[in-house]
């Protein structure tokens, strides 16, 4: 299930769909209600590859959201299927990658072993902020993460957030 804008060039894929709640910011989220985690289907699985095909032969950005029904750094989800999706991340390397979490303590162990000091040029990481105790001390441990783009979502924003640097 997603949806998809192929005339402007915005995808969504979800490797898997469900999450395990970790914060406020998860309380009236549908995904985090989700307690069984559901890998994403084969055909699924394949519309990367389709819009690969399309963003080589193209001249503008190729924009995927990726993880909007799941938490990629989620530390219930399954290992294998986390794998899969960085392989991949690396099979299309014309789409550009957008990986959003509220678990950034995470991305040292799930970052792949290539990952390396500058990250894959088509990923962004990010992290979601939402109040001051939870959300702002996610913007620390992003930046010190290796990444060539990194990028912060304020959602669902649920407080004043003060000056944020």
């Amino acid at each position: 299930m997603s949806s998809n804008c192929s005339e402007c060039g915005q995808y969504v894929f979800n490797p898997w769909y469900g999450c395990t709640p970790v914060s406020p910011g998860c309380d009236n989220c549908p995904v985090g209600k989700q307690r069984t985690l559901i890998v994403a289907s084969e055909d699924e699985w394949l519309e990367p590859l389709k819009w690969q095909k399309k963003a080589a032969k193209s001249d503008h950005a190729y924009y995927v959201e990726c993880g909007t029904q799941c938490d990629w750094a989620d530390e219930n989800a399954p290992s294998e299927v986390r794998e899969r999706m960085w392989k991949l991340i690396r099979r299309t390397p014309d789409l550009e990658w957008h990986l959003t979490t509220k678990r950034p303590e995470n991305l040292p162990r799930f970052l792949p072993k290539d990952w390396g000091h500058m990250g894959y040029l088509n990923v962004s990481l990010g992290v979601s902020v939402e109040n001051r105790e939870h959300g702002l001390p996610r913007l620390d441990i992003l930046r010190k993460i290796q990444g060539a783009s990194r990028t912060v979502e304020f959602v669902p924003l649920l407080e004043d957030l003060g000056d944020i640097d």
